[in-house]
């Protein structure tokens, strides 16, 4: 059941804005913001970033409907209405992803261009002005960004039909490594994560591909990798999410496929390896799913969209009791959703979500504003301090009690920046100015808790 209270309409900046307060039967409170833009096609993607450091969250959105291919930059102010632009109007971009990829301290993105053949790069000035440059590779499948080798250089791990490879990043200049998989023709990898899989320090890659399934590229050596198939099966994911949500301490997986319209969970078990379980669809038009801690206890929960003309937005839950996903609804007010995100879009530390969707007549971004918010932190009996906030050059965490712990520094892609164990002092001074997730896991549990962290100059 929802409860709904609150419920206000305004008109703003000329869009139509809709906020309203929601709860679900698992104590999760939400405030959804809904602003319209009534005169935009139906997009296919919407990514975030600060794209002009003011400290507000700024949207890409593409689109290819009815060949009316475009490309949006909304730049944002808090969590009022993004304003947007035309980038592109006759260009498709897929697979979107935001990365200070010239290491100047703002965000660029880059785009497969399936139409053209090409991959792109937006070079950002940090005014949010880009300059589109060709890459020197054709379209890409999926890309992911990360210091695999945390030496300070991003490395990228990008794939093709048939193939992942490995490409390291200086300056803007993408250098090629090696090919980390390569099985035969058309067998596709659309979700890429990383990840300490074998708790060794250092980050290791899981790739969804289309013939083999859950891969793991375990880093032995620096960039040295041994393979191993995780699940193995036929699927065509394009979103892999790593969690632990029956916390045995082994990585379980959410995959999502927009194409077959379902969500799946790749759960660990001690006693049969990996099995799989796929969300209900009531409707038939699961477009979008994402994870994380958004009541910031410890456990991972699931964002999951079903409908098209009214789409549920529910929160799925592990019950360690049953071995099962209980599912409660958040909202069932906005239909036609297509994409999202997980970030902390009023910047008050706890994690929210947006969507893109809207009504019969309207079209917009919800924003879905998480109240879980908490400064004390308490980790397996032990108290934990984490200080200064905002920091320039060092993070400090005052432990209170014997606690073997990790420590991963995210930024609001959620993407792995630094990754270490029992280091109570986490050296950000090379960093670029922004806004970071910290989450500090107790390794003998798994549980674990999160902060905002703003690094400035």
């Amino acid at each position: 059941m929802i409860t709904k209270s609150t419920t206000s309409f305004k008109f703003l900046s000329g869009f139509f804005l809709w906020i309203a307060l929601l709860s679900n039967a698992n104590g999760q409170t939400f405030t959804s913001v809904f602003h319209a833009y009534n005169n935009f096609p139906n997009i296919d993607e919407i990514v975030h970033g600060d794209f002009n450091g003011d400290g507000s969250l700024d949207f890409i959105i593409s689109s290819a409907t009815n060949l009316d291919l475009s490309v949006k930059v909304g730049l944002g102010d808090g969590i009022s209405s993004p304003v947007f632009q035309d980038l592109e109007t006759e260009l498709y971009l897929f697979s979107i992803e935001v990365v200070d990829f010239d290491q100047d301290g703002d965000l660029d993105f880059v785009g497969s261009a399936p139409f053209e053949d090409v991959s792109f790069l937006y070079r950002n000035d940090g005014l949010a002005n880009f300059t589109r440059e060709e890459l020197s590779f054709s379209d890409y499948d999926a890309v992911h960004f990360v210091d695999l080798d945390e030496d300070g250089q991003i490395e990228m791990l990008i794939s093709f039909q048939e193939r992942l490879d490995l490409y390291t990043l200086n300056q803007g200049v993408a250098t090629f490594n090696q090919t980390l998989y390569e099985e035969g023709f058309f067998d596709t990898i659309y979700g890429i994560t990383t990840l300490d899989f074998d708790q060794d320090g250092d980050l290791d890659v899981v790739a969804n591909t289309s013939f083999e399934g859950v891969v793991l590229f375990t880093q032995t050596d620096t960039l040295n990798f041994t393979e191993q198939v995780l699940f193995e099966d036929s699927s065509t994911d394009s979103e892999l999410i790593a969690a632990d949500f029956n916390q045995d301490g082994s990585f379980d997986f959410v995959r999502h496929n927009p194409l077959d319209l379902r969500t799946s969970i790749i759960l660990s078990s001690a006693a049969s390896g990996y099995n799989e379980t796929i969300l209900p669809n009531q409707f038939f038009g699961n477009r979008f799913s994402t994870a994380a801690d958004f009541d910031l206890n410890g456990e991972t929960e699931i964002i999951h969209t079903d409908g098209t003309f009214l789409s549920e937005v529910s929160f799925f839950k592990y019950n360690s009791t049953t071995n099962e996903f209980d599912q409660s609804l958040i909202d069932a007010e906005f239909g036609f959703i297509v994409d999202g995100g997980t970030v902390d879009l009023d910047g008050d530390g706890d994690l929210d979500f947006y969507v893109w969707g809207g009504g019969s007549f309207e079209r917009g971004i919800v924003f879905y504003l998480s109240d879980a918010v908490t400064s004390v932190y308490e980790l397996a009996n032990v108290t934990i301090n984490v200080y200064p906030n905002p920091t320039t050059e060092i993070i400090h965490l005052d432990i209170d009690g014997d606690l073997d712990y990790n420590v991963r520094l995210l930024d609001l892609q959620g993407r792995t920046i630094k990754n270490t164990r029992n280091n109570s002092r986490i050296n950000v001074h090379a960093m670029p100015v922004g806004i970071y997730m910290l989450e500090i896991t107790d390794l003998d549990s798994g549980q674990r808790v999160m902060e905002r962290i703003l690094i400035e100059d």
